[in-house]
């Protein structure tokens, strides 16, 4: 059985400890939030300068000694993947610490 159908219905599970505390409309808001973010709805947006030109993607890396393992790096990077710049796509990857580290970036 698939849990897909062509009549989808939209879920968001809360404890009810959650809405007993105080602040409930704070913790309404992040629930409308969520749910909006769960049927496609972006959030949160940049509000992106119109001098920068619609095809930029944005890019960012970094790396680290792995702690556990010191003879590998770990290499992390995100990236905007839409003109707005409010989606992205992220990823990491392990690699011996005596090679360069442009190897992975490509």
């Amino acid at each position: 059985m698939s849990f897909k159908s062509d009549n989808p219905k939209l879920t968001q599970v809360t404890l009810t400890s959650t809405l007993s505390k105080k602040g409930f409309a704070s913790i309404l808001t992040k629930i409308l939030i969520q749910i909006a973010s769960k049927v496609g709805n972006t959030p949160w947006a940049p509000k992106v300068p119109a001098s920068v030109n619609p095809k930029t993607m944005l890019i960012g890396i970094d790396y680290c000694k792995d702690t556990k393992n010191k003879n590998f790096n770990v290499i992390g990077y995100c990236s905007t993947i839409n003109k707005e710049m409010s989606k992205f796509h992220s990823n990491y990857h392990y690699q011996d610490s005596n090679v360069n580290l442009s190897t992975k970036i490509r």
